[in-house]
């Protein structure tokens, strides 16, 4: 059992040396933007800081009037 999760260990990307992480990253951006789901990213302090187009079609706000604010604004 040790031996299979070492394998499956290895990938892992934060392991590999040769994990391309523009493409990751490029690719991630990629899915978020197409979402239809709200994702939304904030600081510890409830700040927004991203707001994909699914966020603006739910709450009705473009990610520029979302952002810099305190998500506990969206109830209200």
């Amino acid at each position: 059992m040790d031996q299979e999760i070492k394998q499956k260990g290895s990938d892992i990307p934060a392991r590999d040396p040769n994990w391309n992480w523009t493409d990751f990253k490029t690719l991630l951006k990629a899915l978020v933007d197409s979402s239809d789901d709200a994702i939304i990213s904030k600081t510890l302090e409830g700040i927004i800081v991203s707001w994909n187009y699914g966020a603006e079609v739910i709450y009705g706000y473009s990610a520029q009037e979302a952002e810099d604010r305190k998500s506990t604004r969206l109830n209200s």
